[in-house]
């Protein structure tokens, strides 16, 4: 049950008056320091410092639980934590206290066009909090003149769609179309899958042939572009920002300083050794106890990766088979691939939730079983498990569409058949419209469903607190006090604010990694953004506890994550831009076939297959229903045949393949086009990622890390700091020498 702690009647304790940090709590420890806590304390660092490493007397087994982690494991404590200052909610005619002013600048959605208070940010939560939402700040600005020029690119595939020339011809409307096939008002094409799909006309795909060329365009490959040097330009400018803002908050080198063992890694390690540093006997861990953890874990991290991959094989399954069974339906069978794709990418989006919330909780194990030593340590250990989890987790089923599907099924006649079924094929408009599919969902699902979460389950919690306690008594002559109102307040932990970076994050990716298939993505990032910072700063004033203080200088390890995510999205822009869409094809056509234009693209990208059981399969013949309106079936000597029409010699479909039948092998080979083409799509991927490298180096090299000014005034410190200790030793040495001199004149002779 909870107490309530009252420090008339209980004896030890404490409670500071500061007006810039308060705290209390119930002093029931027996500390190996002999100094009492500080009253008042002057800044959060004091009470960060003995609230972590303080050592108690266990009343457990529990010997990883230290200062008042240890107190709240063996139930002493019930909560621990800073208080928040006065009332969130102040009239505005009243003077405010520093949690309503910031409430009332900051912690609304009605000031979301204002910049934020970042000083009074760092002063109220500590530099580490600070510093993030000085990131997302900085981030959020980034992504404005992208996000209109992502808008723009679609706004230009959205002019050109209705005039796409093979988006015309796949919907019968060009007036250069070619003869139809027979027995077709059109290009007749082969099933999608064996035994229940049928043939098709590939004019019932008409409206996905033009939706492809939203997001298909010269547009999107000069945008993929742009976004590349983007994300090298935003990186430079902000490690400016960085170390301008650590400059001025007094954090310059902190982390070079921050190198005291972790309370917990000292409990746990039992034998001591000398720090060669600091001379000081500190906790040690034999390298082979330490790795042989490390094993373990990697093991347990590739069983995940390895659930996330069964969970995109599922929904594989689950598209083929959606497939197959919509394509027996005439009135739906257009629809089916845009069916399966929107709904697979649903399934995938649950999957991805449901295995995130899973994997935190191994990784938050495996994390303090491993034991680090520093805090930094330890949260980079975390933070690379998490981002590698995260990075399978939302993006395998991305890179499946984007480089995989379609590209290894074969051909009529020769399908690729791996554990005996038919592998996944791309639909008719190419794999690009569905790869922008998947994209949407995901990114967007993402970032509607976190944000529903950290809005409404802090309020949760909050709510069931104060359940428990709604029989309080207060006190007749106070009222309920500040720590018993911040009780009933949400708690943020100690992986709160990495989750808040990891979002971000997964978000960065792909914006960057996969902008080529979705030009609307910084679009949807900036109005997530825009309502995040708001959101989370309302959290953070309202909604929840205030957490204990951390000194910072910068973003950590995130840093060289987003540095490896933004090296990443040029190969993958690449990529995506010479395999996945068909800019490369097009260009190529239109520049080799076409005299300059794209007419007969379609008719010229479709191989034709013998309707025949060795290239479509016998289930499937006897099955179709198109064959059976037509009057074809199969004969004796399994030949097709027409009844009432002698003339009748076979039939054709039409596949998406850049094939053509040999005379000499009797087989389909690859024709002379398909070598043009992965000559071209291999030269356009070297010509992008060396542009963009030589670019992003050249762009390094002329922005300085420090501005100028800045490092005058680093080296202007650090000159008057080298003085001042001279004068200091000079000083020292002539008072040494007087005294010696001193000492010289009383001494007998």
């Amino acid at each position: 049950a909870r107490f309530r702690a009252d420090r008339r009647s209980i004896p030890g304790w404490t409670r500071s008056s500061s007006t810039s940090r308060s705290h209390s709590t119930r002093d029931t420890r027996k500390s190996t320091s002999t100094s009492p806590i500080a009253t008042p304390f002057s800044a959060p660092l004091c009470e960060a410092a003995w609230f972590t490493t303080s050592s108690f007397e266990s009343y457990s087994d529990d010997n990883t639980k230290v200062g008042y982690e240890r107190l709240l494991a063996n139930k002493t404590l019930e909560a621990a934590y800073p208080l928040h200052e006065g009332k969130r909610d102040v009239p505005e005619e009243e003077p405010q206290n520093p949690r309503s002013s910031l409430r009332r600048a900051w912690g609304r959605f009605g000031a979301w066009y204002k910049y934020q208070p970042l000083d009074h940010i760092r002063e109220y939560f500590g530099e580490k909090i600070g510093i993030y939402f000085c990131w997302l700040g900085f981030y959020t600005q980034a992504l404005i003149p992208v996000a209109f020029i992502g808008l723009l690119v679609f706004l230009i595939g959205l002019g050109g769609m209705q005039n796409s020339i093979p988006g015309k011809e796949v919907c019968n409307e060009s007036d250069s179309y070619p003869d139809p096939d027979p027995f077709s008002d059109g290009f007749l094409m082969c099933p999608p899958c064996d035994g229940s799909c049928d043939f098709y006309n590939l004019s019932e795909t008409c409206y996905y042939a033009k939706a492809s060329f939203l997001f298909d365009n010269g547009a999107t490959v000069a945008f993929a572009f742009i976004m590349c040097l983007w994300a090298v330009f935003f990186l430079e400018f902000w490690k400016r920002k960085e170390i301008s803002l650590a400059f001025r908050w007094d954090v310059l080198g902190f982390e070079d300083m921050e190198q005291q063992p972790r309370a917990a890694f000292e409990a746990v390690a039992k034998e001591k050794r000398e720090n060669p540093v600091t001379g000081r006997l500190e906790g040690y861990i034999p390298p082979g106890t330490y790795y042989a953890k490390l094993t373990q874990g990697v093991v347990i991290i590739l069983f995940m990766v390895c659930l996330v991959l069964a969970a995109v094989l599922a929904v594989i399954i689950y598209r083929v088979a959606m497939i197959a069974t919509f394509s027996k339906q005439a009135t739906i069978r257009p629809y089916s691939s845009l069916f399966s794709s929107l709904t697979g990418a649903v399934l995938q989006l649950i999957a991805i939730a449901v295995l995130d919330k899973v994997y935190q909780y191994i990784a938050k194990f495996l994390t303090n079983w491993e034991n680090h030593r520093t805090q930094t340590e330890f949260e980079d250990s975390f933070t690379f498990k998490m981002f590698l989890f995260q990075f399978v987790n939302y993006y395998s089923s991305v890179i499946y569409i984007g480089f995989f599907k379609g590209k290894f099924n074969g051909y009529p006649g020769n399908y690729n058949t791996p554990f005996g079924f038919r592998m996944e094929e791309c639909g008719t408009g190419g794999c690009m419209i569905e790869l922008t599919q998947q994209l949407a969902i995901i990114m967007v699902g993402k970032q509607v469903l976190n944000n529903c979460l950290e809005l409404f389950f802090p309020f949760f919690k909050a709510w069931w607190r104060r359940r428990d306690t709604k029989d309080r008594n207060p006190e007749d002559d106070l009222g309920v006090s500040r720590w018993e109102e911040d009780y009933d307040l949400a708690d943020l932990n100690q992986y709160g604010l990495f989750a808040e970076y990891l979002e971000m994050i997964i978000q960065y990716g792909f914006i960057t990694i996969f902008v080529a298939a979705f030009p609307l993505a910084p679009l949807f990032a900036l109005a997530n953004n825009v309502l995040e910072i708001r959101l989370d700063a309302y959290k953070f004033v309202t909604v929840l506890r205030r957490p204990i203080s951390h000194r910072a200088q910068d973003i950590g390890i995130w840093y060289s994550i987003l540095d490896g995510v933004a090296r990443l999205s040029v190969f993958t822009n690449a990529f995506i831009i010479g395999v996945t869409s068909e800019f490369v094809y097009r260009e190529l056509y239109s520049y080799t076939v076409g005299d300059g234009n794209l007419t007969g693209y379609v008719n010229h990208s479709l191989a034709k297959f013998d309707v025949t059981p060795k290239n479509i399969g016998e289930d499937t013949i006897r099955n179709s229903d198109f064959l059976k309106e037509q009057n074809i079936t199969l004969g004796d000597g399994n030949e097709l045949v027409r009844y009432g029409d002698d003339n009748f010699t076979g039939l054709y479909c039409r596949f998406r393949t850049y094939r053509e039948y040999s005379n000499e092998t009797g087989e389909h080979v690859l024709t002379r086009f398909y070598f043009q083409y992965l000559a071209a799509a291999l030269a356009f991927v070297i010509v992008f990622e060396h542009l963009v490298f030589l670019i992003n180096a050249f762009v390094a090299w002329i922005i300085p890390d420090i501005p100028s000014d800045l490092k005058s005034q680093i080296e202007r410190e650090s000159f008057l700091g080298r003085q001042a200790l001279r004068e200091r030793e000079l000083q020292q040495a002539e008072a040494l020498q007087d005294k010696r001199e001193a000492n010289d004149m009383v001494s007998p002779v």
